[in-house]
């Protein structure tokens, strides 16, 4: 399975900010006709709304997963599915279905934490992103949205001790000089005492 991921750039998330873009292996969702408006549009339906290729994958996937409730690759999938659609509460709910089926596998466990983080649960992102490296501490998706999870709560120390930890497992990161310039940001935050401001305690919700 692919890694979801998280880089280089600014979007707001939990408190203050976290660095990250959606990499490029994303998909981009049906083809854009003519004018630039979307194919949904064609079908009265809004610009954000899933093409009808992803509807039918979405079903297709939905019917298999009610069909065998061990199945832990469709779960996976339909994980994938809603996250590439930026639908991540939904990829949360199948991701953590898939981890009760396979709890040993770091790629369930980091896309989980990753979906996690972009429902504004870093704190839950970094409990993954844990069982996902003391499974495998070398993975490098997971050091990477680690740090990105940490600085998203201005815990900056620990976001540098991720980001170095990953450059020094792996020296041809393909990323290495965002990452670079990410730990430069964080010890800049860090020397200049930089902290999260208190926020107030949330009811519900995950």
């Amino acid at each position: 399975m692919k890694n979801r991921q998280i880089v280089f750039g600014l979007v707001g998330i939990a408190i203050g900010f976290v660095l990250g873009f959606f990499t490029s292996d994303l998909i981009n969702k049906g083809p854009v006709p003519v004018g630039g408006a979307p194919v949904t549009q064609e079908f009265g339906l809004p610009e954000d709304h899933p093409s009808i290729e992803d509807m039918q994958r979405l079903r297709e996937l939905q019917e298999r997963a009610a069909a065998d409730p061990k199945d832990k690759d469709v779960r996976i999938a339909l994980g994938n599915t809603h996250y590439d659609m930026k639908r991540f509460d939904a990829a949360v709910k199948w991701y953590e279905e898939a981890v009760r089926l396979d709890p040993n596998n770091p790629n369930v466990n980091t896309d989980l934490g990753t979906s996690y983080l972009y429902t504004n649960h870093p704190d839950k992102a970094i409990e993954m992103y844990k069982k996902s490296l003391a499974l495998d501490e070398k993975h490098p998706q997971t050091l990477q949205n680690l740090g990105f999870a940490y600085f998203s709560i201005m815990n900056f120390a620990d976001a540098i001790a991720s980001w170095e930890k990953l450059l020094a497992f792996h020296p041809e990161y393909p990323h290495r000089t965002e990452i670079e310039k990410q730990i430069e940001a964080a010890k800049a935050h860090l020397k200049a005492g930089v902290k999260a401001e208190p926020q107030p305690a949330r009811e519900g919700g995950r």
